[in-house]
């Protein structure tokens, strides 16, 4: 016959068990593709506001890395529209962590980083820009469009770069 202190014991420990089990599954969630997806498209649409604001203030670099920014952003949002369609395709619970457990998770974390890592460097190209900007217009210089803005500062960052080096 048993005890009261061993079915006390017995409903403590399953009492352990069943809140350890929920507290791994609530964990794993936030890793889960569809949670992780969604951080992602918050990302990009913040990085596409940024590059919209950038380029309306003509503050893009100029010439070749200007270009070069824009298809990284083109190249991050098809990547990122591949990545929807495999985690939205997992509908129930069990392909979540079915989709998590060969990798997806894991590669939409790389494309979160790569994201930061973009927005981090558009953030920074686009305020040296404006930075440039500022300084030309407190120099006095003619009104010219933003094509001209961007010759002239390239032309500038040559002569100055050839003259040091």
């Amino acid at each position: 016959m048993m005890s009261s202190a061993d079915i006390f014991n017995y409903a403590v420990g399953a009492l352990a068990v069943a809140s350890a089990f929920i507290s791994v599954t609530l964990y794993s969630r936030s890793y889960l593709p569809g949670a992780q997806i969604k951080v992602l498209e918050k990302i990009l649409k913040n990085t596409k506001e940024i590059y919209q604001e950038a380029e309306a203030d003509c503050a893009l670099p100029p010439g070749r890395r200007g270009t070069a920014t824009k298809s990284s952003l083109e190249s991050l949002e098809c990547c990122v529209n591949d990545l929807k369609v495999q985690a939205y395709n997992a509908t129930s619970p069990f392909e979540e962590y079915m989709a998590m457990l060969r990798g997806l998770s894991r590669k939409i974390a790389q494309q979160i980083r790569r994201a930061k890592e973009f927005r981090a460097y558009l953030i920074t190209a686009s305020e040296q820009q404006r930075r440039l900007q500022r300084r030309a217009r407190t120099s006095r210089l003619p009104a010219i469009s933003c094509w001209q803005y961007h010759f002239a500062i390239s032309s500038i960052s040559f002569c100055a770069s050839y003259r040091t080096g």
